[in-house]
């Protein structure tokens, strides 16, 4: 990861703790209902829809390929999760 790669992934991370509310696709019922709860609305349950349930096999080679390519996407979306964890 160059110094530019890290200071734009800083950048955003920061952009999302201005949010009052951040949620990832995996947690889209925690989400939801967070949403809805600081709103005042009902916090219905969301049942998951077109939930892969097997993956394609993916050689080592390509994972590395996909590690490198995104790689400061992997470090934005890991800091979203953690603040999609704090209530």
């Amino acid at each position: 990861q160059t110094a530019t790669g890290r200071g734009l992934t800083g950048n955003k991370q920061s952009r999302l703790e201005r949010f009052e509310i951040v949620g990832v696709t995996e947690r889209h019922g925690t989400f939801a209902s967070r949403v809805a709860t600081a709103a005042g609305w009902p916090a219905d349950p969301v049942a998951p829809k077109n939930v892969t349930r097997d993956s394609a096999h993916v050689g080592k080679r390509l994972r590395r390929e996909i590690a490198e390519e995104t790689e400061l996407d992997l470090a934005l979306w890991e800091h979203a999760r953690s603040l999609s964890d704090t209530a």
